[in-house]
């Protein structure tokens, strides 16, 4: 029965660790603070557009059509502005969008169409990146196990030398996750070590990466181990004041 908890819980700690949309208000309350920014943007700020884009990406757990109608608004006031970046931004999270209502299709029309503006943004980088983590996603929603820890792999390659360590540190993350759900646990256990050396910061990854230890003892039966990564990653959720993560981490404490 608890392990059969730790499976379900999975399944929505993968979303929340690449997507980051920890959010600890009311979806009503983001949908109208998403309408003030959309008149904001129509201006064609860019800083304002970011936020549209920062905020409709809060929205894509719990809200998905709302997020996806946002983003689409998103991406024509970034055309206005001839904002590359923004362009590139609202079409990857609509892939994402795509992806959580199992729209393959579209998914894929998203994901194509961004590839170009990812090349012509200044963080071409970090863009190439996400772009990767779109398409991972794609594959990990459609259950294309294989295809999505090929992409996290190829990811990690491509980054091998960048200066951006957290980028590495979040593939690591991820494929520490898919390897959990493989039950493959050694393996899992050495990428998860790797995110950890080379994440020197109290930050969301940081959390992931306590979380996927206790994982991978709990399905080891190592339960003081699990209490311990646990604990850690239950304080700094709370530090964070990310709830998600908050509960997630409870569930693998011992009950009071």
């Amino acid at each position: 029965m608890v392990r059969a908890t730790f499976r379900i819980r999975r399944r929505y700690i993968l979303t929340i660790l690449i997507l980051f949309s920890i959010v600890s208000h009311s979806v009503h309350g983001q949908v109208l603070n998403l309408k003030e920014q959309s008149a904001r943007a129509a201006s064609g700020d860019t800083v304002e557009i970011n936020k549209l884009i920062n905020t409709a990406g809060e929205l894509l757990d719990n809200n998905t059509d709302s997020s996806l109608q946002l983003l689409k608004i998103a991406k024509y006031r970034s055309f206005a502005k001839s904002y590359h970046k923004g362009i590139a931004l609202s079409l990857l999270k609509m892939s994402i969008a795509y992806s959580i209502k199992n729209d393959r299709t579209n998914a894929e029309i998203s994901l194509d169409e961004a590839k170009g503006y990812c090349l012509l943004s200044e963080e071409r980088e970090k863009m190439s990146f996400l772009w990767r983590q779109s398409q991972f996603l794609m594959y990990k929603y459609a259950g294309q196990t294989d295809s999505a820890l090929q992409t996290l792999e190829n990811t990690s390659t491509m980054l091998k030398h960048t200066k951006d360590t957290l980028l590495l540190v979040s593939v690591y993350n991820n494929i520490g996750s898919i390897l959990i759900d493989n039950q493959d646990y050694q393996a899992a256990y050495s990428y998860i070590r790797k995110a950890l050396s080379l994440n020197q910061y109290q930050n969301g990854e940081l959390l992931v990466s306590r979380l996927n230890l206790a994982y991978t003892h709990s399905w080891e039966g190592q339960m003081d181990s699990m209490y311990k990564w646990a604990a850690q990653a239950f304080q700094l959720a709370q530090e964070l004041h990310l709830p998600k993560y908050e509960r997630s981490a409870s569930l693998l404490l011992p009950s009071s």
